[in-house]
């Protein structure tokens, strides 16, 4: 048999899931739009038959790597994006 505690604490911890559970889809969106305006800055070019991936954040910085998901963890971790 359910009291008005019961119910006043099943709301309360309803209330925090659905808080947590908006958190993280705000937070998967940002990670979504963070790798999305990080893949539209890299570059692609073709060196001795290779590909070869680069990105220029800033005038001065210029970055090469074999594969374009080391490039987007590079531009997300120094907040380039």
């Amino acid at each position: 048999m359910k009291t008005d505690f019961d119910s006043k604490l099943d709301a309360q911890l309803d209330a925090r899931d659905k808080r947590r559970c908006k958190a993280d889809d705000r937070a998967y969106e940002k990670l979504e739009r963070q790798f999305d305006d990080a893949e539209q800055m890299i570059g692609e070019l073709c060196r001795e038959g290779a590909a070869v991936f680069y990105v220029c954040p800033t005038p001065r910085i210029y970055r090469e790597a074999p594969d374009r998901l080391s490039l987007t963890s590079y531009l997300i971790r120094n907040r380039y994006v």
